[in-house]
């Protein structure tokens, strides 16, 4: 299955990676290593204590950076609805927890996510906005963490007709998981994330549904534990398989 597959073949990569290593600390080439120019350098360094090709090690080197640079792993979704504050403190507390947030998310050192924000309509176009989406996108790249940020516009809230919260999170988690999320998870900017290795736990808990039941990855929804609401699923995780099945987040019946 899936779990095994992603064991067995991290266990084979690190013990590759270890006799590898071994072998150059023993030839004594690691010490004649340079640090700069390294896809260059190393290449015509190790090709002198060993048996391979300059040009051997320049093409294991560069496929060595491109698997190590884009690993295979699930994308996690954020999803983040909020006020953006009705005054220039309150905006910029707001704009601190967010990134705090997101630095708590990326402890997690394989974890590979994207933002989803929602924004209410008389706030999107504001210079708090604009703010808080260029700081974020800076965080983002495809050698980061973050691998992209997402904006949806809130519906106006009237007097006439109730704000829907289920409707816009509905919106939010579709543009996640048509934008490359595995699963999604529902977020504020007044949550803060104690546990630093979040994402491996959900990727297990993933792998495990699957394997216990028998069913696609994604399938389930396992959730954070809430330390203010013990027990209670206050932040579900919902994963990709749930979209393909009802086709978003919440059914229409």
């Amino acid at each position: 299955n899936e779990r095994e597959y992603l064991e067995d073949s991290l266990c084979e990569r690190a013990k590759k990676h270890q006799l590898r290593v071994q072998y150059l600390y023993d030839s004594g080439a690691l010490s004649l290593l340079p640090l700069t120019d390294i896809h260059e350098n190393w290449a015509k360094t190790l090709s002198v204590v060993s048996e391979f090709t300059e040009r051997d090690w320049s093409d294991a080197l560069h496929t060595a950076g491109i698997q190590n640079a884009n690993p295979s792993l699930p994308i996690e979704g954020i999803l983040l609805t909020l006020r953006l504050g009705t005054n220039s403190k309150e905006s910029a507390e707001i704009i601190v927890s967010i990134e705090r947030l997101l630095d708590q998310i990326e402890k997690d050192s394989i974890c590979r996510y994207l933002v989803v924000l929602g924004i209410d309509d008389d706030e999107v176009g504001g210079i708090v906005a604009a703010d808080l989406i260029r700081r974020l996108e800076l965080r983002a790249g495809p050698h980061r963490q973050l691998q992209s940020v997402k904006t949806i516009t809130n519906p106006p809230n009237t007097r006439d007709q109730s704000f829907s919260l289920c409707s816009i999170w509905n919106r939010m988690a579709i543009v996640a998981w048509e934008n490359g999320a595995d699963w999604v998870v529902l977020l504020g900017d007044d949550i803060e994330i104690e546990c630093s290795y979040h994402y491996r736990a959900f990727y297990r808990s993933f792998l495990d549904i699957a394997d216990r039941l028998n069913v696609p990855f994604g399938f389930g929804c396992p959730w954070w534990n809430d330390t203010a609401f013990p027990g209670f699923p206050s932040f579900p995780c919902v994963g990709k398989a749930h979209f393909k099945i009802f086709g978003g987040l919440i059914p229409e019946r």
